[in-house]
């Protein structure tokens, strides 16, 4: 049987149409709101008209309906153009993973609509001020009352804290079952009770980024995705597709600040010659790109074996873990192919750079990651937390 790692023809003018809107309307304004650490509702407007902010919602609730290869198509390129915008595409594609499996019709008819006209945007809440990888140790809570549950927590370390938020936010239902006590909930983050502060962080300047606190916050008990103490599994389920497109938003970002090494270190004459001429320019940057490469076919590869229906963890895992590192380290290089230019903030890979840092943490830190692979290698009986 053929092996075909080419993209179909529809798929190559998906990208090619993605790539021309992300030049003309995103690229305009992404230093913009780097710098001005402004949410870029603007760009969330555009964006849902071209159905990007709906790729994974079925089109019966006026979604695209995509697969994950193409999802990750478009986190690519958009994220070749600006990281933060890769953030938003991908956060919507998650939340919507989660719904569209474990969601009833009900509430998919009441939250995709918002998301695809970009009145409102998904969040994902699942990190607190004492808790990170280790879900289980989540400690806000809800408890039924009545037809309702209340809330009581904090939210830490989250993307997109904006009024028209509607998180979905991992609570505890039965803190005695630890990670299998765990359930989740749509809560929008204008709810009373609601109190959202920013933090200021190193890079995605303009996500919104920083926390909620939950006093007695009061919602109906249709907005339980799923069923209770289920909301582990549910996290779980969608952290596969997470991890891919995390890989592929690095190395959508680190393609760009490669190309722009390259064009520098060819027109940039030292010591009597182009820079592009000289062995170690040459090597440390095809070194880069062969690894890039590599981490671009393992995302792919995992979306793929999604969309077959196949188990991908190992593979999404790979990907997080080896793209985001090396996607780190091109933009590292190409800063150093730039000299001092790549350091000023005129020049885009120090935002590049700052950026991806964050995504080394994201999804499951790198560490964390090599721990899941070697679950898959060793087994779970070799765990360190067993």
């Amino acid at each position: 049987m053929p092996l075909d790692f080419n993209f179909t023809e529809e798929q190559e003018l998906f990208r090619r149409t993605l790539r021309e809107f992300a030049e003309e309307e995103i690229k305009p304004k992404s230093a913009y709101w780097d710098e001005n650490e402004e949410f870029p509702w603007e760009d969330v407007k555009k964006m849902a008209k071209m159905g990007l902010l709906s790729l994974y919602i079925p089109t019966e609730y006026g979604g695209q309906g995509a697969d994950h290869v193409a999802v990750g198509i478009a986190t690519e390129e958009i994220a070749r153009i600006d990281c933060l915008h890769g953030t938003l595409l991908n956060v919507a594609a998650e939340e919507a993973h989660v719904i569209s499996h474990y969601g009833t019709d009900e509430q998919k008819e009441k939250w995709f609509p918002p998301i695809v006209r970009g009145e409102k945007v998904f969040v994902i809440a699942v990190t607190e001020p004492e808790c990170g990888s280790d879900v289980s140790q989540i400690k806000s809570k809800a408890e039924r009352v009545g037809s309702n549950y209340v809330l009581n927590g904090e939210k830490q370390f989250i993307t997109f804290v904006v009024p028209e938020g509607l998180s979905l936010t991992y609570v505890k239902t039965d803190p005695g079952k630890r990670a299998r006590g765990v359930s989740a909930f749509v809560l929008p983050l204008d709810t009373p009770g609601v109190k959202r502060y920013r933090l200021k962080g190193m890079g995605l300047r303009g996500s919104s980024w920083g926390g909620f606190t939950m006093s007695d916050v009061r919602i109906p008990k249709d907005m339980l995705v799923g069923e209770e103490n289920k909301g582990f599994y549910y996290l779980m389920s969608g952290l596969d597709f997470e991890r891919a497109l995390i890989a592929l938003r690095c190395l959508g970002t680190a393609q760009s600040a490669i190309e722009d090494a390259v064009e520098y270190a060819k027109n940039r004459i030292v010591f009597g010659k182009s820079l592009a001429k000289y062995e170690e320019i040459q090597f440390r940057t095809v070194e880069m790109y062969t690894c890039m490469e590599a981490a671009r076919l393992l995302a792919y590869k995992a979306l793929w074996m999604m969309d077959q229906g196949v188990r991908a963890t190992k593979w999404a895992s790979m990907a997080k873990w080896f793209g985001s590192e090396i996607a780190f380290k091109a933009i590292n290089w190409s800063i150093q192919v730039h000299g001092a230019l790549g350091y000023s903030r005129e020049h885009p890979e120090e935002k590049r750079l700052r950026d991806v840092r964050a995504l080394t943490l994201g999804g499951g830190t790198t560490e964390v990651t090599k721990i899941v692979i070697s679950r898959e290698l060793f087994g779970k009986e070799y765990l360190p937390y067993k």
